[in-house]
């Protein structure tokens, strides 16, 4: 690549996309064999020369069905085993995490009409968790369904935990899909740098606060 682009390795960051886990090869599909593969590899494209080495995935289900209304889907976030393992070998600790946030990699917002089911995803270090309500729910009852899940109370502090929780107390609008997905996702984005710098010590997180608006947080404050 560097020499077809007439760049030197050391200015190019190699991306290593592994899309959806939900369609990984069977003989791929485990974090053992994603490991082996993966580090086979690096060894093989001398991923020491390359600026950054970033490992991206997701494990957030395509679909949540119905069967998921009473009780929330859990499922491993095997692209955060797979990482940590990784960085843990020899010559890794430099490799970086990357992930989708709380939607599938193959998202499709489709043209159909009607509202959408509540909503509601959590992401832990190790699992990603899924509440769903039905179509015509409202979203208040799926926010008290998730304020009874102790994860909410490990993610960050930030403005998505406090909105669900404001709301599962009564407070508040419930917004459109729009702004659920934006509660999420700053949950989601929060917490996973939080993890990671508890984890690694490399960065230290500080959120910002605004007014009402996700869209008017700017920085999260990210420094090495």
């Amino acid at each position: 690549v560097g020499s077809e682009l007439d760049v030197p390795l050391n200015q190019v960051d190699l991306l290593l996309d592994l899309e959806g886990l939900e369609r990984m090869p069977g003989h791929l599909a485990s974090k053992e064999k994603l490991v082996k593969y993966l580090m086979e590899d690096l060894v093989n494209t001398k991923h020491s020369a390359f600026r950054t080495v970033i490992l991206v995935g997701s494990s957030v289900p395509p679909i949540v069905g119905k069967e998921f209304a009473k009780a929330p889907y859990r499922g491993k976030r095997v692209e955060m085993h797979v990482w940590k393992e990784l960085r843990s070998r020899p010559g890794m600790a430099e490799l970086r995490y990357g992930d989708y946030g709380v939607i599938t990699p193959y998202q499709n917002e489709g043209n159909g009409s009607g509202r959408p089911p509540s909503r509601i995803r959590l992401s832990t270090p190790g699992e990603i968790i899924s509440y769903r309500g039905e179509p015509r729910e409202d979203h208040r009852p799926v926010c008290q369904k998730v304020c009874e899940d102790r994860a909410i109370y490990g993610q960050t502090d930030s403005w998505g935990r406090k909105e669900t929780i404001k709301y599962a107390k009564g407070f508040g609008s419930a917004g459109n899909a729009r702004k659920w997905v934006a509660r999420d996702t700053n949950m989601h984005i929060e917490s996973t740098l939080q993890h990671l710098s508890d984890l690694t010590g490399d960065y230290d997180v500080e959120g910002q606060s605004f007014e009402s608006e996700l869209w008017e947080q700017k920085d999260l404050m990210v420094t090495p």
